[in-house]
């Protein structure tokens, strides 16, 4: 990859590619790649083998579309998608971009006061979600004081069946999808924690979802069946989801990552993997099942938290026939930021002599490593914020203020803590301040802050990561008592909180109450430090 360095200033330039991307829009594209492989495979079950062609989504998806259009769903209106991975999770997607709509993932497992926040900013006019979750978004809803049209995939005599918007209809031979106005127009919405802690809406357009994606493709990968885990709600669906469809390639499909079913991938001859962290260190803890053949597995792709060189060396083992891709990527840009490309001599030698590297920088984007303390350019080796531009449009919070994106020079600041080296391969070590991940999601300790200081016994409290073999970190509260309420359990207060947080912000390494907490020469609460004597057992 021919990649310019400009050594006065310390800033990696990787020149655009050569694409120019479809000015009708990403809905138009997906449509004539689906037209153009009807008769291909475009997803199978998992769990019970069903083929679903791409000829069978088109229509249903035109179908959705059409039902949507008599509901009165225009151009830049809002669909949101509350639901995990299945045959028809996609086909609200495919409808809305149909539509020059805009869809947004919901994550499943959100609470009803996160969903309320999302409907708030989002205002969508209609909802696909499945009947457990139905009551939640009902719930959301009226804490905003809006309707909206709910839609289950299942079963539900409560709300409008999914089924109502698989009717044939007789304009669905001439259906057309409606191009989009502008490239840069919003095209899908992606919720993020921000260091704020509240969701940070984050607008993918058209123009950087098809130039990133083409950057995917240019690499060539072997996607003839792939398998992701996650739903609608994160990045990585919609990006294997385009790429695959483009190529008129194959989705293997699960409802979510389940232990007992970590290899069941292999007897459909899956070619790609694309993994969490977390999701691959606990296939290594459970180890792969003794005259397991993966002959057909090409590339494994792993992203979303660190990994040290002995961890990528225990998932190199475990999935031998396959090349190891450690990526990285975020929510604020479609796509990846770093990848090795296997099609160069060079990223081939470079993959295999840096393992914990994330790759080189991708086409049409600019990078530099920013010191926090002032703002200084660094160079090689030097730790500091990862920040970018690019030559594609940056989508910018959703009906939000977006200054906080960026720096003066207009850099998007990624919040991630990186390097590079001679070479110009990237390495991430953590996050920004105090942020850090459990799993893929971006801990913000002041979210639990609060709600542990609503507990009537916590005089004080701040909440820390710790490490962990597979998660990356979990939370753990630190907190001063009350004066009245020395006699109050730790387990008390970790219950407290977990009954008032989203899932991944639970206090999973528990909570430790101290008499005094460790401050700097301005009395501020010394987290670093605190930390280090947790980990060291001093406190």
């Amino acid at each position: 990859m021919n990649v310019s360095f400009a050594e006065e200033e310390n800033i990696i330039v990787v020149p655009p590619s050569d694409f120019t991307p479809d000015p009708r829009g990403i809905g138009c594209v997906l449509f004539d790649s689906m037209l153009k492989y009807q008769n291909n495979v475009a997803q199978i079950d998992g769990l019970n083998g069903k083929e679903d062609t791409y000829r069978s989504l088109l229509q249903r998806s035109v179908r959705v579309a059409l039902a949507l259009k008599k509901r009165g769903i225009q151009y830049g209106d809002v669909i949101c998608v509350f639901t995990y991975h299945h045959l028809d999770s996609c086909t609200p997607l495919l409808a809305a971009l149909f539509l020059g709509a805009i869809i947004v993932g919901i994550d499943e497992d959100s609470k009803t006061s996160e969903s309320a926040y999302v409907f708030s900013t989002v205002r969508p006019k209609i909802i696909f979600t499945i009947h457990e979750s139905a009551k939640k978004i009902e719930n959301a809803l009226k804490k905003t004081l809006q309707t909206a049209e709910i839609v289950v995939f299942d079963k539900n005599d409560m709300h409008t069946p999914f089924s109502e918007f698989l009717k044939p209809d007789v304009d669905e031979e001439y259906f057309f999808p409606v191009p989009a106005k502008v490239l840069t127009d919003t095209a899908i919405i992606f919720f993020t924690s921000g260091s704020t802690g509240l969701p940070k809406p984050i607008c993918h357009n058209h123009d950087s979802i098809l130039y990133q994606n083409n950057n995917v493709l240019n690499a060539n990968y072997d996607w003839t069946v792939s398998l992701e885990y996650t739903s609608p709600f994160w990045t990585v669906f919609e990006s294997v989801f385009i790429i695959t469809t483009m190529l008129g390639n194959t989705r293997l499909i699960y409802n979510g990552f389940a232990k007992t079913k970590i290899w069941d991938f292999a007897k459909h001859k899956t070619s790609v993997l694309v993994l969490s962290t977390t999701e691959l260190l606990i296939a290594c803890k459970i180890g792969r099942p003794k005259d397991l053949s993966l002959k057909h597995l090409k590339y494994v792709m792993a992203g979303g938290n660190v990994l040290s060189k002995e961890q990528i060396i225990a998932a190199k083992s475990l999935f031998s026939e396959a090349k190891f891709v450690f990526t990285y990527g975020q929510s604020e840009v479609p796509g990846l930021l770093t990848m090795f490309n296997p099609m160069f001599k060079n990223d081939q030698k470079l993959m295999q002599e840096k393992i914990n590297s994330v790759g080189l920088g991708c086409p049409g984007i600019s990078y530099k490593i920013a010191s926090l303390d002032d703002e200084t350019i660094l160079g090689p080796n030097d730790i500091g914020e990862l920040r970018i531009k690019t030559v594609f449009s940056l989508g910018l919070l959703y009906n939000t203020d977006s200054s906080d994106l960026f720096d003066n020079d207009g850099w998007l600041k990624t919040g991630d803590m990186a390097y590079y080296d001679e070479d110009k391969c990237f390495y991430i070590v953590g996050r920004a301040k105090e942020m850090f991940k459990y799993q893929c999601f971006r801990i913000i300790p002041s979210i639990i802050e609060k709600v542990l200081l609503l507990h009537t016994a916590v005089d004080d409290a701040v909440v820390i990561g710790v490490p962990h073999e597979i998660d990356g970190e979990h939370p753990m509260g630190l907190v001063l008592l009350k004066d009245e309420f020395k006699n109050i359990s730790a387990k008390q207060i970790e219950k407290f909180v977990k009954r008032r947080v989203h899932f991944s912000h639970r206090l999973r390494a528990g909570v430790k109450i101290l008499d005094a907490f460790v401050r700097t020469s301005t009395n501020k609460v010394n987290k670093k430090v605190m930390r280090d004597l947790i980990l060291e057992g001093k406190l």
